[in-house]
């Protein structure tokens, strides 16, 4: 039995579902492993936001909206890749550190009380679980433990954390989530 049709092609039924789905709850954005040095990052699209995951100078799983603070340009176009040190916006070379803090910012130094703390990267909240990395868009996410509910210690058995990923394959589907879902299950 399938939902009435309004469910598949609303575009309030839509954003309802982007809201409830990606702006309130953690999801899935990919493995620890594929971000495993400093520096290393992925990008996800997700909600009709471009994100960086990266793996920062101490080693912890960081996010950011992939998008510089002067002029909201794209900070990379790349899927994955490697930062040498430091994120630059290929615009006006404004350059954040692997934190998010901006360290340089070109030609503002005449800019009345412009202060480069003020400018950092626009954080995403982050949590691994067991080698899996999630975010959560919401301002004040509860902990990503909590809408785990028990299910990190029901698989703990299993070590999901040692496990590497074989292959990957990547591919877009011209359909609504819901009527994929309903072909997995």
């Amino acid at each position: 039995m399938s939902l009435p049709a309004r469910y598949y092609t609303d575009q309030d039924y839509y954003r309802a579902e982007l809201e409830w789905l990606f702006l309130k709850m953690w999801f899935h954005a990919g493995r620890a492993e594929d971000i495993a040095e400093p520096g290393q990052f992925v990008v996800r699209e997700i909600a009709g936001e471009s994100l960086i995951i990266l793996r920062d100078d101490r080693g912890e799983v960081r996010a950011f909206y992939n998008l510089c603070r002067h002029r909201g340009t794209r900070l990379v176009s790349e899927c994955s890749g490697r930062f040498a040190s430091t994120i630059q916006c290929p615009y006006h070379a404004w350059t954040y550190n692997l934190g998010g803090c901006l360290l340089a910012a070109p030609q503002m130094d005449r800019v009345d009380e412009f202060r480069l703390e003020d400018y950092p990267l626009e954080p995403i909240a982050t949590g691994v679980w067991d080698g899996h990395v999630f975010l959560n868009l919401s301002e004040n996410p509860a902990p990503l433990a909590q809408q785990l509910d028990g299910l990190d210690e029901r698989f703990a058995p299993w070590k999901m954390g040692e496990l590497r990923c074989g292959k990957r394959v990547v591919y877009d589907v011209a359909a609504n989530w819901k009527l994929i879902i309903h072909k997995l299950l």
